[in-house]
């Protein structure tokens, strides 16, 4: 994955800042229709979870990663955006997907908690 001009590049697909946004405005618009569909009580369910900080923290670490270009290994090292910027990549996709997919959980799970008959 390489950051330039027109976009994020990953293999041969090419997010550009339109592509995020997109992807940012359909999340938003899932918790929106899910508070529409349940109120007050989806947000409390959503946001006051344990999940939550499976998706911040991955979130959290990516956009430092970005920010500062170098990421920091187990064994010490640093893997530097300038020096190996594949494996730099991988390395934030992973964790920015991670997110995504615990986001997306978090949300079944607290349609499913607020969907059931009491």
């Amino acid at each position: 994955m390489s950051l330039g001009a027109r976009g994020a590049t990953i293999g041969a697909v090419t997010l550009s800042g339109r592509t995020i946004s997109w992807i940012a405005v359909v999340l938003a618009a899932a918790v929106g229709i899910s508070t529409a569909k349940f109120g007050r009580a989806f947000l409390g369910q959503f946001f006051v979870n344990p999940f939550q900080m499976f998706i911040v923290i991955p979130w959290a670490l990516a956009y430092s990663y970005v920010r500062r270009g170098f990421m920091p290994t187990r064994s010490g090292g640093r893997i530097e955006r300038a020096v190996d910027p594949a494996n730099f990549w991988i390395g934030v996709v992973f964790l920015t997907s991670v997110g995504t997919v615990v986001f997306v959980l978090n949300l079944l799970l607290s349609w499913v908690v607020l969907s059931r008959p009491r």
